[in-house]
């Protein structure tokens, strides 16, 4: 009896029709899913604060056409030591590789003064020193530095910072930034000269050339 009650076809039949209703129920919400999945991913691609997102394509062509501008640019800027009669041009990053001293006066053939670069590492010091004679000025070109005074202040300048230190003041330079710092030294003695720059016959505009 329960034989014929399992192979009773109408049953059979319902059953398979409420399967069949099922699994295209399920399909649907498997569609529905990856539908709302790939609208998501698209409005995603669009916002370039998600990783992965996909920039447009005309903004990688501005970006690549400026990027390439900037090279070319860069490549047509003095790098290396050009001397010409009375001048002498050049790039402090093109005179030395590491940590260390960046021999300006020697590179540029200076005559009148003392002029070098520093590049310290991170976390580095110079130590302290002081001079005989010279009267230095300190330029920070790059990074962030603390100089530290024989009498015990300090004080930390970042990039464009100046520092003037007389002969036999102490004097100690420490690295406080984040990377590679990089500063110039000017040292001197003997007395500033005065405003002495004259404007060229061809070129007479009235009132001195030189903001020295």
């Amino acid at each position: 009896m329960s034989d014929e009650k399992n192979d009773d076809p109408d049953r059979l039949a319902d059953q398979a029709e409420h399967t069949a209703d099922d699994l295209a129920h399920q399909g649907d919400e498997v569609a529905e899913n990856i539908e709302r999945t790939r609208s998501e991913w698209e409005r995603k691609q669009e916002d370039d604060s998600v990783p992965g997102a996909i920039p447009d394509p005309a903004e990688e062509v501005q970006e690549r056409e400026a990027q390439e501008e900037h090279d070319r640019a860069r490549n047509a800027q003095t790098r290396e030591t050009v001397a010409g009669e009375g001048f002498a041009v050049g790039h402090v990053d093109a005179m030395g590789e590491g940590p260390g001293f960046r021999k300006i006066r020697r590179e540029l053939d200076v005559e009148e003064l003392g002029v070098n670069a520093i590049v310290l590492p991170e976390g580095h010091d110079t130590g302290f020193h002081f001079h005989d004679e010279q009267e230095e000025l300190y330029f920070v070109h790059r990074g962030t530095v603390e100089f530290e005074f024989g009498d015990g202040s300090r004080h930390v300048l970042d990039e464009g910072g100046l520092a003037r230190v007389a002969a036999p003041t102490h004097r100690r330079v420490r690295n406080v930034g984040e990377g590679e710092a990089l500063y110039v030294i000017v040292g001197a003695k003997g007395g500033y000269v005065g405003r002495d720059g004259r404007t060229p016959e061809d070129e007479q505009s009235g009132g001195e050339h030189s903001e020295s």
